[in-house]
């Protein structure tokens, strides 16, 4: 990941919206919420210093925070070890 374009703290999206883009050196990609919600935070860090979504996505390279509206829309969400048992990893 080269470049993070990070949401408006306070906008709200429905599930399924893309939030932000992320781009690397040969792609651009939205990253799309799971559920509905309004963002409460991004995570400044990124700001000249993309390389740590690359380096700790789990840790400090976080994108954003989103105060969940609907509860019901995370249903269909896999946590880390069921997204990666689907993929055979």
């Amino acid at each position: 990941i080269v470049h993070v374009e990070l949401p408006k703290v306070g906008a709200a999206f429905a599930a399924g919206a893309a939030v932000c883009e992320v781009e690397s050196v040969k792609a651009v990609a939205e990253v799309y919420t799971p559920a509905a919600g309004v963002i409460t935070e991004v995570n400044a860090a990124l700001d000249g210093d993309e390389s740590l979504v690359n380096q700790d996505p789990y840790g400090k390279g976080w994108l954003f925070k989103l105060r969940i509206t609907d509860p019901a829309g995370l249903s269909t969400t896999l946590d880390v070890d069921a997204y990666q048992a689907k993929i055979g990893q």
